[in-house]
């Protein structure tokens, strides 16, 4: 009974309201991060496991049964299907003329507004504001101004002279894609202008006084000053604009749906048709697979280049 009594005793002053707390306190990390760790795993990993699983698979929707086909859907993918490679060619194009357009406008424009401050901050709402409004409302906006018929694009070219100009923008095979390109950059020029204006902001105005007792002129600040304390940000908006790339799926969609004749696809677009209006989950899941390690892999080597320019 002696022995009994005392084990209960360890016992009780084991769960103690002081351990209880010292428990808490050398733990607070892992307990605060355990919603976050949940979260993760059955709304990241968990999926992400699921779709490398039926990438491995042929299957339909309505049927029970699975059959494994190993690594033939990643073999019909780069060998036979002639949209994915015109796909991962578009995301190409669509990660480079982002880079190429919105970040050289976004620097100027952000130039522009830092340096006439009474109409910069008007200008810049103007700039951003696309960005803001939903992109699907935005895709439907550019559609009708597209439109061959009644399409303000259009009659712009016809009232200016320029009415061999005029076309079907979204229905030729020809245009429909650097029509998709204009309106991309149209709402994102406001995010690299913003991005841009931020790090202006926050170099010292004594760098450039010094640079104007110089003698330096306009162009010459910009080139020797502003443009070498961009550069971590410029690759910052690479970054976005190749991650931005591989996940851009709701304004094609809108826009095109892939079409005309399969010329607009990207990557996202391909596998939501291949998945779900072709009913192939297991092909789709397999197209999955590979945006997620194309954009990992270019994304961690980008970040490392960012890294090692830091380091030096």
């Amino acid at each position: 009974m002696k022995r009994f009594r005392e084990s209960n005793n360890t016992k009780n002053t084991f769960f103690t309201p002081q351990t209880l707390r010292r428990f808490l306190d050398s733990n607070s990390g892992l307990i605060l991060s355990l919603p976050a760790l949940i979260f993760a795993l059955l709304f990241v990993f968990y999926p992400l496991v699921q779709m490398f699983y039926l990438s491995l698979f042929r299957w339909t929707f309505v049927s029970p049964n699975m059959t494994f086909l190993g690594l033939e859907n990643f073999r019909r993918m780069f060998l036979e299907d002639q949209v994915y490679l015109r796909s991962l060619l578009n995301v190409a194009l669509l990660a480079g003329q982002s880079s190429a357009i919105q970040i050289p406008i976004g620097i100027a424009l952000a130039t522009i507004i830092l340096r006439y401050r009474r109409i910069g901050r008007l200008f810049w709402a103007i700039i951003f504001l696309p960005y803001v409004i939903s992109s699907v409302a935005v895709s439907l906006v550019w559609t009708w101004m597209y439109n061959p018929y009644f399409g303000s694009v259009n009659m712009f070219l016809r009232t200016v002279g320029l009415g061999f100009l005029a076309r079907p923008w979204l229905g030729d095979i020809n245009t429909a894609l650097i029509a998709i390109f204009g309106t991309v950059n149209w709402i994102y020029i406001g995010l690299t202008t913003t991005m841009t204006l931020a790090t202006l902001r926050s170099i010292p105005p004594s760098i450039f006084e010094s640079a104007r007792i110089d003698g330096l002129s306009g162009f010459q600040e910009f080139r020797k000053i502003t443009l070498p304390l961009l550069k971590e940000l410029i690759v910052v908006l690479i970054i976005i604009d190749v991650a931005g790339a591989f996940k851009f799926f709701d304004l094609i969609w809108v826009m095109t749906q892939g079409g005309p004749s399969d010329s607009t696809h990207v990557t996202t677009t391909w596998l939501y048709r291949t998945a779900f209006r072709a009913s192939e989950p297991g092909y789709g899941a397999a197209i999955g697979v590979t945006v997620f390690l194309f954009s990992f892999v270019i994304v961690q080597l980008l970040v490392k280049l960012v890294r090692s320019k830091l380091t030096r």
